[in-house]
């Protein structure tokens, strides 16, 4: 009997997980496949089934995060959208009561 050779990937590959946890529903998660995890992530085509879809780098001034974060949560990005549990809530209620946001 001959044995089946095991086909590896040379990109780097993205997989949609099923709804297996809530965090990662509400995180809109991926999986990725490296096919060689110590090498550093370059930057480009991330390969099949996404081809065309680019992994960028965005660099954000640190003056600029706190605007940021505050437009973020204007879109249910923040602590409780995307860790949907006691903890991510309170979390989110802290930032909230912290920085005045009316609470």
């Amino acid at each position: 009997m001959k044995k089946k050779r095991l086909t590896l990937e040379k990109k780097i590959k993205q997989y949609i997980p099923r709804s297996i946890a809530s965090r990662i529903i509400n995180q809109s998660g991926r999986f990725t496949y490296h096919p060689n995890p110590s090498e550093p992530i370059g930057f480009g085509d991330i390969g099949e089934p996404f081809s065309g879809q680019q992994l960028k780098k965005i660099i954000i001034k640190s003056h600029a995060k706190s605007e940021i974060i505050d437009e973020l949560n204007l879109y249910g990005i923040n602590e409780l959208g995307i860790f949907p549990d006691l903890d991510g809530l309170s979390k989110h209620m802290n930032w909230l009561k912290t920085e005045g946001k009316g609470i």
